[in-house]
């Protein structure tokens, strides 16, 4: 890889052009949702309830998911195969990888810890084998999401109106939730998009604000580009993101204001959050890319970083692998008391999935050749 951009822009072998604070904002979000996941997952109440419990689930929150759904609408706009044929195509492959993830990490090791009677069924209520499998997760909803998007692209042409639909979404989406008819395919067709329960954790609605947003981020950074004589525009980081930024801090006060008006409905269990949240995490993930650029401008090369770097490269990898590993230790593996052994255990994990991922790459390289 040879850097044409102090701090932003590389190009691999292949040509293919990155923005590496883009790659830093989506590492650390792997980072924090491995580490959240082993905390929610593996970890006792009172472990998660202390100062520790608390920071983690703090990172494992705006700094996570939102951040790596927003870079998704960004990779999204600016990638050379967002037509609605190439994205559909794409999508239903993530949804159907969703969906072996859910068998491999959840229905599988259930049923083999029921049948060797490592547990019963009282013991994991409300979960069964089957609405394991049936789960809402990233990727359903990143596969949902990718054959709304072309779409989007189409026929709404401007970015202040992906951002009026972002609003849009943001504010019906608390009238759609639960609103589920108890009809087999059709309730899991419509969980998707606006399902409630421990079982749905990412409905579109109103998880869709996120890419939506980062579309308009993506087409800001194309013109910006353009702006700066690039030719043909391209994928180039500008020099300061303080415009943007400044955009971040208005959202975070109109969220905290909004937020006020009704703290309880408008923070509501993460997954379904009001439009104040919504607008709040927007702003707070514009202020984090501008952190992110200023650490790329000054440590790029750091090696924790190109860790980062290279998780980002292979997220959807990255992601499958972690889930396998946490899913098969939560069902046989120890309840964690302490801190310490939590951090530890997600090191291991980390460690874990990145020496996974590595031989997944290796294979993928070897079956190119």
């Amino acid at each position: 890889m040879s850097s044409t951009h102090a701090g932003g822009v590389i190009s691999s072998a292949g040509g293919r052009q990155r923005i590496r604070f883009i790659d830093l904002a989506r590492g650390l979000a792997l980072l924090f949702m491995v580490s959240v996941h082993v905390l929610e997952e593996m970890t006792s109440p009172a472990v998660q309830g202390s100062w520790f419990g608390r920071v983690v689930e703090f990172l494992g929150g705006p700094p996570a998911a939102p951040v790596f759904m927003f870079l998704m609408g960004v990779a999204f706009l600016m990638s050379r195969r967002n037509d609605i044929r190439s994205s559909v195509v794409r999508g239903l492959k993530l949804l159907a990888l969703g969906y072996l993830l859910n068998l491999l990490r959840g229905t599988v090791p259930a049923l083999l810890g029921l049948q060797l009677g490592t547990f019963d069924m009282s013991e994991i209520e409300p979960w069964t084998p089957s609405v394991l499998f049936w789960t809402v997760d990233i990727l359903q909803f990143a596969g949902l999401a990718l054959m709304i998007l072309p779409f989007v692209l189409r026929y709404v042409k401007r970015p202040l109106h992906w951002l009026a639909l972002a609003l849009v979404v943001g504010i019906v989406s608390p009238y759609l939730w639960g609103r589920v008819p108890d009809v087999p395919v059709l309730e899991q067709l419509l969980d998707l998009l606006w399902g409630d329960g421990v079982a749905v954790a990412f409905p579109v609605f109103p998880w869709l604000f996120y890419p939506l947003c980062g579309m308009a981020f993506g087409h800001w950074l194309l013109r910006a580009g353009e702006r700066q004589g690039v030719p043909g525009g391209g994928p180039q980081p500008v020099r300061s993101l303080t415009p943007t930024t400044l955009i971040g801090i208005a959202c975070l006060a109109a969220g905290s204001l909004i937020i006020l008006t009704d703290y309880q409905a408008q923070m509501g269990d993460y997954y379904r959050v009001g439009p104040g949240v919504l607008i709040w995490i927007a702003g707070f993930i514009l202020a984090w890319l501008h952190l992110c650029r200023l650490v790329v401008d000054r440590v790029a090369a750091f090696p924790p970083l190109r860790v980062l770097y290279f998780w980002s490269a292979g997220v959807t990898a990255f992601y499958f692998i972690q889930w396998i590993v946490i899913g098969w230790l939560t069902w046989f593996g120890p309840w964690i008391t302490s801190g310490w052994w939590a951090l530890l255990t997600m090191a291991m994990v980390l460690l874990l999935t990145d020496f996974l991922t590595r031989c997944w790459a290796r294979r993928r390289v070897l079956y190119a050749l």
